[in-house]
């Protein structure tokens, strides 16, 4: 409690005299009083003027509290403003609201008056109508404009810096502008003060990129509220890109810091669930902006990160967000096929046939051009297709199903639609390249059909509680025939047809290490055989072993006959090997499996195509 002091109130004395009283004239009425009287002492229990100089720029609450002795109580508190009252509070404590708005600009004198009573228990005492005055000493209230800062935060780059400037305050209060910086990741983060300046600008040694807010406050004497300047940057880290060459060889590159000068070093991460983050390079030259990625194999999609560690400490409440990343699949980008392909397929040395989206498509490998395209829709409505590995043809059912659509692959805009009573619910025939196809009946016939005139060449009979898959040859003469499982082997049956006379070739029981059989598409009298841990090539006609050599693999991925090549796997690595002697070509490790006939894999024209999903194509050159 702060004792009253004397200099603070000038004091003063009242009486009002009273006439309106009467008295009887037998009564004697006597009332004892106090003489000699002195002012009392006045405590100052609160009052929040502090200053001589109150600078009034918006509404102020004077907040006051006064005490005096029992006996000269404190009646009421006033507030004058150039010697107008302006205010009465009828207690000893309280507060008074000084209304900017209604006061005007410039220099005023502000006043407090405490009354009290005087303790002279006489009855003008006891009515109010006696007592002491008691004026403070006079305060300065100056009332100003609010004074504007307009203008904005201009941020540029210097000495690999971030270096902000702002329109300087023009006021002579102004002490200092205090900068804090907000990473503004979430919601109410907090401000963090990082600097002070007595002048309009700023260098944060601290900022490496990673964005965020700045809040420039100004401090002033005596103290205002100015609203203060926000800034927002975006994350400006560098770019990633990923690159790659003819030769295989795949790496990170990123664009150099604009704040060089803020950033320790620089660290390159990679990442693949559900393995750990793992730490590739660490650099602290700026000049140094690449990484030769070896830590991935063809056809890996990984993630790479790439660190930037400032060497200022004062943002590293924000640190987890101190990286760019890129996501990575590990091969040469195949253009114009970054959609799911379906039904892909080698036409001849260049070309390739797949289905995009709701198209045939004629692609070519050396020019990496849509050669043709047509959306099949507009050809028939069909909903089940095949391709004959060994010709140029796609076979579908249309509607009804006894309708049967051939599509040449070499000329998309070439097709008929012949209908065929008697075929077998829901199967597409096998074409050769000469349009001889071979049709599974619903009577136990399969027919040899010539689909450029609609004629049937012939009638083989055969077994139908088995499922066929049957293959026919690139010049429609000879056929294999799977009859599936009969007594825990399976057989196939190599069929000639010739002068309209069908002639069994070969007829083996192979058991289940049979494990690929076909026809070679560009060599009329050739087909391939992998029975156990021997490849074979043979003849047709004799069925003659021509080429044959040990192959322990575990699968044959698919073949590109062009160029006497095929693809095989074992163990995470894929195998380009020579289709006569089955010499290793290339060794490709990789780091997912591949199964037989493999879908996503491609061996075409001394190049290995991956094809993952949705996914961008992805090419590995061989040469």
């Amino acid at each position: 409690m702060k004792p009253f002091l004397k200099p603070f109130f000038y004091i003063c004395f009242f009486s009002v005299f009273l006439c309106s009283c009467e008295y009887e004239n037998s009564g004697i009425y006597e009332q004892e009083v106090n003489k000699d009287v002195t002012a009392p002492e006045i405590q100052v229990v609160e009052l929040n003027l502090n200053e001589d100089t109150l600078l009034l720029y918006d509404s102020k609450q004077i907040n006051f509290r006064f005490r005096s002795n029992d006996i000269q109580k404190i009646s009421s508190v006033n507030l004058y403003m150039d010697n107008t009252i302006i205010e009465t509070v009828k207690n000893e404590n309280g507060y008074f609201s000084l209304n900017y708005s209604s006061l005007s600009i410039g220099t005023h004198k502000l006043i407090i008056e405490i009354v009290t009573k005087s303790g002279t228990n006489s009855i003008a005492d006891k009515l109010g109508s006696e007592g002491f005055i008691l004026r403070s000493k006079e305060w300065v209230v100056i009332i100003v404009k609010p004074i504007q800062w307009p203008g904005e935060v201009i941020t540029e780059i210097t000495n690999g810096y971030l270096k902000m400037q702002w329109p300087e305050y023009q006021s002579p209060l102004l002490k200092k502008y205090k900068i804090y910086y907000n990473c503004n990741k979430v919601y109410g983060s907090q401000d963090f003060e990082i600097g002070q300046t007595t002048k309009n600008e700023f260098i944060d040694s601290s900022y490496i990129g990673q964005g965020g807010k700045y809040i420039i406050k100004v401090l002033t004497y005596p103290e205002l509220i100015v609203p203060a300047k926000v800034k927002y940057i975006t994350k400006e880290f560098p770019q990633l890109s990923f690159i790659y060459n003819d030769n295989n060889t795949y790496k990170i590159s990123w664009s150099k810091s604009k704040y060089m000068n803020s950033v320790d070093s620089y660290i390159v991460k990679s990442y693949k669930f559900p393995e750990p983050i793992k730490i590739l390079k660490s650099t602290v030259n700026p000049n140094d902006t690449t990484y030769i990625i070896d830590d991935g194999y063809f056809g890996d999609s990984k993630e790479y990160r790439l660190y930037l560690i400032p060497k200022s400490k004062k943002h590293f409440y924000c640190s987890d967000d101190h990286y760019n990343t890129i996501n990575c699949e590990l091969g040469i980008p195949f253009p114009n096929l970054n959609v799911y392909l379906n039904r892909v397929h080698q036409i001849n040395s260049d070309d390739l046939f797949f289905i995009r989206n709701d198209s045939l498509t004629r692609y070519s490998t050396s020019t990496n051009l849509v050669v043709q395209q047509r959306n099949y829709s507009s050809i028939s409505d069909f909903y089940y297709l095949s391709i004959n590995k060994c010709s140029n043809y796609l076979t579908a059912i249309s509607n009804p199903y006894t309708n049967i659509l051939r599509v040449s692959l070499n000329d998309l805009n070439s097709y008929k639609v012949s209908n065929i009573p008697y075929i077998r619910y829901y199967t597409c025939p096998a074409i050769s390249n000469t349009g001889i196809g071979i049709i599974e009946g619903n009577d136990n016939f399969l027919y040899y059909y010539n689909f450029n005139n609609d004629s049937i060449l012939g009638k083989y009979a055969y077994d139908k509680s088995f499922v066929a898959n049957t293959k026919i040859s690139p010049n429609g003469n000879y056929f294999l025939r799977n009859l599936g499982y009969i007594g825990g082997d399976i057989r196939y049956k190599l069929v000639e047809f010739k002068n309209s006379t069908f002639r069994v070739v070969n007829e083996e029981s192979y058991l289940s290490f049979t494990r690929s059989i076909g026809f070679i598409p560009n060599e009329l009298e050739q087909m391939y055989m992998w029975y156990g841990s021997t490849f074979y090539i043979k003849k047709c006609s004799d069925f003659t072993t021509l080429y044959e050599f040990n192959l322990q693999d575990e699968s044959i991925i698919n073949f590109d006959f062009y160029n006497n090549e095929f693809l095989s796997y074992k163990g995470y690595h894929l195998y380009v090997r020579n289709l006569k002697n089955g010499a290793i070509i290339k060794d490709i490790p990789i780091g997912f499996q591949a199964g037989s006939s493999d879908y996503r894999l491609l061996l075409m024209n001394h190049a290995l195509y991956y094809f993952n999903g949705i996914k961008n194509c992805l090419k590995y050159n061989l040469n």
